[in-house]
């Protein structure tokens, strides 16, 4: 079942809700839709299409909207067990995103994070396309030179604190609490597990901005939920650099400035 939405401000934007379950997912995501699509955000957009897709199949549903390498990836590990996933067209100028929705985001509402988590990645990525061209089409070297891969990362830490801020509010009227040293000692867990530095580098970003979320301005100072021997081991000595950093850009034209100072604190 399909839902379609044209805003008030730009018929040229287009949103759709595909929903292929039997669980009426679609009236818990039209709400927050309409929360996105703000008049700022379809003039950027304008043009574009969104497809909101809620498979049956998670893992196939992404693997068909996959890239040859990703495809490559998962025939090796396995399909995508995430909660979300962003996927942009194969063509130049890119006119359609996908935000393809895992069921298990509907326990313990974690929908709310992750449709403003993949959202936000589809207005840094129309953003990245309007000034370097479609990541997509780009070999390793193109994308190196396009700072591609500071980008992704800035864009995991952006799209990762926007979901969870948005999370948080509704965990507020539940007297819910993110718990932070079960947060850290998962990061250290995923971390063992990979030896590859952007996958760790990944990790790294979403651990920060659950800690930024979060921070109270004492958190830094607690070593069972911020470990910075442990991230100095790992990442460097810079590696609460990164952290400042990350927080201090707040959007794509900030990104932009600060992109080669990224390189050199990744040592990508």
């Amino acid at each position: 079942m399909s839902t379609f939405f044209k805003n008030i401000f730009l018929s040229s934007f287009e949103v759709s809700i595909i929903d292929e379950t039997n669980f009426n997912r679609k009236e818990l995501v039209e709400p927050l839709v309409s929360e996105l699509t703000t008049k700022g955000v379809c003039k950027i957009l304008k043009g574009k299409k969104v497809k909101i897709i809620i498979p049956k199949d998670f893992g196939q549903t992404v693997y068909n909207h996959s890239i040859d390498e990703e495809k490559e990836h998962y025939d090796i590990n396995g399909h995508s067990t995430s909660r979300g996933h962003f996927a942009a067209s194969f063509d130049e100028k890119v006119t359609e995103f996908s935000i393809i929705i895992n069921n298990s985001a509907f326990e313990e509402l974690q929908y709310f994070s992750t449709i403003f988590h993949e959202f936000t990645h589809v207005l840094d990525f129309n953003n990245y396309i309007n000034n370097y061209g479609n990541p997509m089409l780009m070999n390793r070297k193109t994308k190196h030179n396009n700072y591609y891969f500071e980008f992704y990362l800035w864009t995991e830490y952006n799209a990762k604190k926007i979901g969870l801020q948005r999370l948080i509010k509704e965990y507020d009227k539940k007297n819910w609490k993110i718990d932070l040293p079960r947060t850290t000692s998962i990061f250290i867990e995923d971390m063992e597990k990979e030896s590859q530095s952007l996958p760790r580098l990944y990790n790294l970003m979403h651990y920060f901005a659950r800690i930024s979320v979060c921070d109270d301005g004492l958190l830094t100072l607690n070593s069972e939920i911020y470990p910075k021997s442990y991230l100095i081991n790992n990442f460097g000595k810079n590696a609460t650099v990164i952290h400042n950093t990350m927080e201090s850009i707040k959007s794509f034209k900030e990104f932009k400035k600060e992109k080669t100072f990224l390189r050199y604190l990744l040592n990508w």
